[in-house]
């Protein structure tokens, strides 16, 4: 993630290299030493505990800089509820596998070069002849590189719960198993058929996905070597929603929120120290002054607040019509201090 690359811990026995410079100990003076006295039997070394309160204040951090930009954000979820593979009339109509080499299913195309948007896979199915446990592997078509496989079920609605970025660019994957069970056909779209020209057109379920089903062919570390485009996505059918990727928009400036996020680390050492340290630290020859501890944590949340309210009071939110509301300078919700 993004933040590892934000913050530093100078003297120990890993390496950080923050982008900007800027190391814990040098803003608000948790040193190594002071970290390596404080730990519980939970860590082996003062910078695990550094590295875990870095994560967690990340996330804290990010959760409210949201908070104080909802009145730019709009709704989380863009397209909702979409399905792709459909059964073909009313009873099933039985299809015979290709055989080994072929790897079938879901091509799902996100065009998109302005906004900060995901494929969210909800749930996954193939409709098949009998129960067998497959592999589905995620096919970045970009890259031609696998990025994602976890196994199903046939005929078992498996939820599956899986995010993929687009990073701001058109994002194009499949979903694929390898052809090695007879199924029942299914097309992409309801009412879906061939182009003009009698090839398999792409469907548009909604605004911003282009799909269609493939057969793809990879090699021994499933790289896809070729794409060609099929009739039918071989009894599988996927559940997904788009959705506003607010991890990704918080990376694209997080280099604003160094000391930001070095203030509230520091904080967040205080509060593991006051409600772990006092009690069960692992170096019982050093004494906490549980009031020292109590003053410095006030301290360090005073200045993470002063420096988040300054940094969002001058965000300019972008361009991006699917996920923010305007594109000016926010009005932001007043941040309240835990």
């Amino acid at each position: 993630m993004c933040y590892e690359k934000l913050l530093g811990l100078s003297g120990c026995e890993k390496t950080y290299n923050p982008v900007n410079g800027v190391f814990i100990d040098k803003v608000s003076g948790i040193t190594n030493e002071e970290l390596s006295q404080v730990i519980t039997g939970n860590y082996n070394l003062g910078y695990e505990l550094f590295d875990d309160k870095l994560k967690q204040s990340w996330h804290l951090l990010c959760t409210d800089v949201i908070g104080m930009l909802r009145p730019s954000l709009k709704s989380d979820t863009v397209i909702e509820g979409q399905r792709i593979g459909y059964p073909i009339g009313v009873d099933p109509i039985a299809q015979t596998q290709l055989g080994a080499g072929n790897n079938v299913g879901i091509r799902m195309r996100l065009a998109n070069s302005t906004s900060f948007l995901s494929f969210y896979i909800s749930s996954i199915n193939v409709w098949a002849q009998t129960n067998e446990a497959i592999t589905i592997k995620v096919i970045d078509l970009s890259t031609r590189r696998k990025i994602d496989e976890f196994t199903i079920n046939t005929n078992e609605v498996t939820f599956i719960g899986k995010k993929y970025n687009s990073l701001r660019k058109d994002f194009d994957i499949a979903l694929v198993y390898e052809s090695t069970v007879d199924v029942y056909k299914t097309y992409v779209k309801r009412g879906y058929c061939t182009n003009c020209s009698g090839n398999f057109a792409l469907a548009m379920p909604n605004r911003l996905t282009e799909t269609n089903a493939v057969n793809l062919t990879l090699d021994g570390s499933d790289n896809a070597t070729a794409v060609t485009s099929i009739g039918f996505t071989y009894g599988m059918d996927v559940q997904y929603n788009i959705e506003c990727n607010r991890d990704a928009y918080m990376c694209s400036i997080s280099n604003m929120f160094d000391y930001a996020l070095a203030y509230l680390t520091s904080a967040q050492i205080m509060e593991y120290i006051k409600h772990n340290s006092i009690n069960s630290r692992a170096n019982t020859t050093v004494s906490v002054n549980i009031e020292e501890v109590q003053m410095r944590y006030d301290f360090y949340m005073e200045a993470y607040k002063k420096q988040i309210e300054s940094l969002v009071n001058n965000i300019v939110v972008p361009s991006d019509r699917d996920c923010f509301a305007c594109y000016q300078n926010v009005k932001y919700v007043s941040f309240q201090a835990p």
